[in-house]
């Protein structure tokens, strides 16, 4: 249930009241900061549902298996860091000038962070295990491990939304949140941007919320366009081929880098006066 945003607990200056929620020209559903949770509950989503479709085909993971799964791990592993470290350093700090912030909503990231390093270090050893021919049993691991992590995880997404994204609605206007997240955009791996976008569905991202918060048309192939592409490169391709047992293509395997895309998106356009994290 979403929390009482009029409840005095959280009002931390008589000059700050929390009167306005009224002025979001958009739902909630809209807001970025539930968007950009929606990815994240898609990504987790899509790793099980990859590794389940591995496990089903039998046997041991093979060599390309394992090169999908430490990519797209290793994807989302960023993303995660990336979007726990916006909300630590950048976001809360600036509502807690004017909200007596949940702790909890922050404690709640060292216990995901510590299951986050259990499985980043399981994909850690693939490489080793593999050269040792002793892949046996660990889709099953990875698996028992990622579905303990996304039941960590979405209870903590919903109390965020439910608290959080409430309280800012209430105590900010969406110029205010707009500010501080055009440092977050700025400040993100592109693979974090290209996951929201790629998400949510390129059409709706260019033709509802690009346009809901007044981004200029030019900035998709100026900036997001990029973004998305190398989201589908690092996470959208490696996450299909394990869905369907089909090996990538090895020309786009060479059409860039193995490593993970750790470009920030430093050149972030202005992104309007409604825009939120």
């Amino acid at each position: 249930m979403t929390t009482n945003v009029l409840d005095t607990k959280y009002q931390k200056s008589p000059d700050f009241p929390p009167d306005k929620s009224d002025l979001w020209p958009f739902a909630v559903e809209h807001d970025g900061w539930m968007l950009a949770h929606n990815s994240i509950r898609k990504e987790i989503e899509d790793m099980i549902e990859a590794l389940e479709a591995s496990k089903k085909r039998g046997g041991a993971l093979q060599k390309w298996e394992v090169a999908c799964v430490t990519t797209a791990w290793k994807t989302h592993y960023l993303h995660i860091h990336s979007h726990h470290s916006n909300e630590d350093d950048m976001l809360t700090p600036y509502l807690e000038t004017r909200i007596n912030y949940p702790d909890k909503l922050t404690a709640d990231h060292k216990e995901l962070v510590a299951k986050l390093d259990r499985i980043d270090a399981i994909v850690e050893s693939l490489g080793q295990k593999e050269e040792e021919g002793n892949l046996s049993g660990l889709t099953e691991e990875m698996l028992s491990e990622l579905r303990e992590y996304q039941g960590l995880m979405l209870p903590h997404l919903k109390e965020e939304e439910d608290e959080g994204l409430a309280l800012s609605r209430a105590y900010f206007e969406p110029h205010e949140i707009g500010e501080i997240t055009q440092k977050i955009i700025a400040g993100s791996p592109k693979i974090e941007m290209g996951s929201f976008i790629v998400c949510q569905g390129i059409d709706e991202f260019r033709n509802g919320f690009m346009k809901r918060h007044q981004i200029p048309a030019v900035a998709w192939d100026a900036q997001f366009k990029d973004c998305a592409t190398v989201f589908d490169k690092d996470f959208t391709k490696p996450v299909e081929a394990l869905k369907t047992g089909i090996q990538i293509e090895q020309e786009e395997k060479d059409a860039g880098s193995t490593t993970i895309q750790t470009t920030l998106v430093s050149d972030a356009v202005d992104i309007g006066k409604h825009q939120e994290p």
